[in-house]
């Protein structure tokens, strides 16, 4: 063979030829190609996986076996990713929203004891088994404002109560209000309030509390002790209304009062703190003010210890 008559031909084929680097970086671009298919395949599956199973619990369905295990970790997951930010919105545009429907129209047509009837069995199906079981599959994302249970809340007030004619059914006379809608109807008024609102809440009625501990203290005015402290009194009954709500809807759901339990003894012992301080400094009675000052130390000390508890708790290391 003459090479000289095949070096030209063979220069042209290799210079028309991809080189070795433009053969690995287009071989890499196409496994990345097919990683970012099989992710987002993996994604829409998780995705359309819970889509079912909330929509299943609205439907009065159970779940699966282990199928709550499996919920948990493909929300773990779909945090991780970049749709992870977008996952409250769709929780509250997609599933609840869709979920509320499905209960509404069930009882939208229904009117006066039929639709009282209707709306006590609807809300003792959602705040026994839909709420608990939702909080349950988005447990991983508890602990983000606003939870799971306020989003929850809130979509069956705007898209249940709000939409059918339960004023009309609670004003007709002869009106058989069962006990869950007086339930219902305390629960929701308490979720209304955001954080924010609540400090605020918090910070007006102490301000008001020590202006009127100031006018006192200066002898500007001369009212009872127990009329100063009216502001604290408000505050705790309030505090003490929505404690025994939320106590009483977590009996009918079975789950832990542990904690609810101690805030209720806390704040027990924060009223008879109160009181006391109150009679001994109307001389209603002479107990030394070491012993007036027990419930106070005993609250201090408990919330310390369970402080400690919650730093050095595994589930918060």
């Amino acid at each position: 063979m003459d090479w000289d008559y095949y070096a030209p031909l063979l220069e042209l084929k290799l210079m028309s030829s991809p080189s070795l680097s433009d053969l690995g970086r287009s071989e890499r671009s196409a496994l990345d190609d097919r990683n970012n298919q099989q992710h987002r395949a993996g994604t829409n599956a998780t995705w359309n996986s819970i889509h079912n199973a909330v929509v299943a619990v609205f439907q009065r369905r159970d779940l699966g076996e282990n199928e709550l295990y499996v919920l948990n970790e493909g929300v773990r997951q779909l945090l991780k990713t970049e749709l992870g930010s977008f996952f409250t919105e769709y929780l509250q545009n997609q599933l609840l929203t869709k979920g509320m429907v499905i209960l509404r129209d069930k009882i939208r047509f229904y009117e006066g004891q039929k639709l009282l009837d209707s709306v006590a069995e609807t809300w003792d199906f959602f705040f026994c088994d839909v709420l608990s079981t939702l909080q349950a599959i988005f447990y991983p994302v508890q602990g983000k404002e606003p939870s799971v249970r306020q989003l929850a809340l809130l979509h069956f007030r705007n898209i249940i109560t709000l939409n059918i004619k339960l004023d009309d059914a609670l004003t007709r006379p002869r009106a058989r209000v069962p006990p869950s809608i007086i339930q219902m109807l305390l629960v929701l008024q308490s979720v209304q309030m955001s954080l924010a609102q609540r400090v605020l809440l918090t910070w007006i009625f102490s301000l008001l509390f020590l202006v009127l501990l100031v006018l006192k203290l200066d002898g500007k005015v001369r009212w009872s002790w127990f009329l100063v402290f009216l502001p604290v009194w408000v505050f705790d009954g309030a505090l003490l209304l929505m404690l025994v709500v939320r106590m009483a809807g977590r009996c009918r759901t079975g789950l832990d009062l542990r904690l609810k339990l101690w805030y209720l003894l806390a704040l027990m012992m924060k009223v008879g703190f109160c009181v006391t301080l109150c009679a001994r400094l109307e001389q209603l009675t002479h107990l030394r003010l070491l012993i007036v000052c027990v419930p106070l130390w005993t609250l201090l000390t408990g919330a310390l210890i369970q402080l400690g508890f919650h730093v050095l708790s595994p589930h918060t290391i």
